[in-house]
């Protein structure tokens, strides 16, 4: 890294900006921070979510790949890829993301996955599914 202090004082603006719901100037600095070390977990991550809660699933996807590109495999990611697979209309991708996720998925983690997957199938229109995945959640 080239400039570790500068790095951390940004993320912590980033910070400091999402605690105060101002999302927007959060980003700003989480990307000054990707253009300095585009390897940076926290701010690829913290990019990912904006742009999925601003209803851009297709760019937050690519955030989220890059994270598994990064090496993070985990079942939060990989939830959070099926979502935006989900809502960016690719039906035929969210089903995977979310048996990987499952199948990475910790104890503490399962009902969150389970809960997103039942909502998932209501928007389908698999209300039987749905009702076994809250079953599952609860």
């Amino acid at each position: 890294m080239k400039y570790p202090n500068e790095i951390s004082y940004l993320i912590g603006l980033g910070r400091i900006y999402d605690l105060l719901n101002d999302s927007l100037e959060a980003v700003k600095y989480y990307k000054k921070v990707l253009r300095m070390d585009s390897s940076n977990l926290e701010a690829v991550a913290c990019i990912a979510s904006y742009h999925f809660y601003i209803d851009q699933p297709e760019v937050s996807l690519r955030f989220y790949k890059r994270l598994i590109q990064l090496g993070v495999n985990s079942a939060e990611v990989w939830n959070n890829i099926g979502l935006c697979c989900y809502y960016d209309g690719q039906y035929d991708m969210f089903w995977t993301c979310f048996e990987k996720a499952l199948s990475l998925a910790e104890e503490d983690i399962l009902p969150d996955i389970w809960f997103n997957i039942s909502h998932l199938c209501i928007g389908i229109g698999e209300l039987t599914l749905a009702y076994q995945c809250l079953k599952m959640a609860i």
